[in-house]
């Protein structure tokens, strides 16, 4: 099975907001399967495969990035040292805004 991303994670990989994401999956422009959280609330998983190869590209070097420093990819963490290590991320990667 392929891995899946939330609509949170295909956001930060592409630089846009996860409102944006759910419109776009709700337009059908982005395959997405629809699942409910714990919270009863719908919620999207996209399969990587479904982006295109430069979004799939940066995915692969943020999660390199992230597991040479020990840190795990996690969208909606309240975890600050998760925050801002994708930020710290983001001002040394420019590609990421």
């Amino acid at each position: 099975m392929a891995q899946m991303l939330t609509a949170k994670q295909v956001a930060e990989v592409k630089g846009c907001s996860p409102r944006y994401i759910k419109k776009i999956i709700q337009d059908g422009k982005l395959k997405a399967v629809e699942t409910v959280n714990s919270k009863n609330r719908k919620t999207y998983l996209v399969p990587l495969d479904a982006l295109d190869e430069e979004l799939q590209h940066k995915y692969y070097q943020l999660m390199s990035l992230l597991r040479t420093s020990g840190r795990k990819l996690i969208s909606g963490s309240t975890s600050p040292s998760a925050g801002s290590h994708i930020e710290r991320c983001r001002e040394l990667h420019p590609w990421l805004k």
